[in-house]
């Protein structure tokens, strides 16, 4: 059995969460707070869903669209995983961290 939704409903800055980036890359729908770090990465209504922080009345309504959507939890996941792909793969961060000493 395996997850087919991840939620970070954080409300304070974590820079960008890389659990969001493994979830995308995983081909996990997404549920997150809407501030800096999480929504560079999630794109509502594309790869997951965006959440004001500390509304667990957002929170609920979009775990429960997910589970009563297989097939949004799977456009969501399939879009993530090309979006961590154009935008987040390895070689990618490599050169932009390498840029930055040079």
């Amino acid at each position: 059995i395996f997850s087919n939704i991840v939620c970070l409903p954080t409300f304070y800055g974590e820079g960008i969460p890389k659990v969001i980036i493994e979830a995308c890359a995983s081909t996990r729908a997404v549920i997150s707070s809407n501030i800096a770090g999480c929504k560079e990465i999630i794109e509502d209504n594309f790869n997951g869903i965006l959440i004001e922080p500390k509304n667990s009345n957002q929170l609920a309504s979009a775990i429960v669209k997910l589970l009563d959507s297989p097939n949004l939890r799977h456009k969501y996941g399939s879009n993530g995983r090309k979006l961590v792909k154009s935008k987040f793969s390895l070689d990618i961060i490599n050169k932009q961290t390498l840029g930055l000493y040079k």
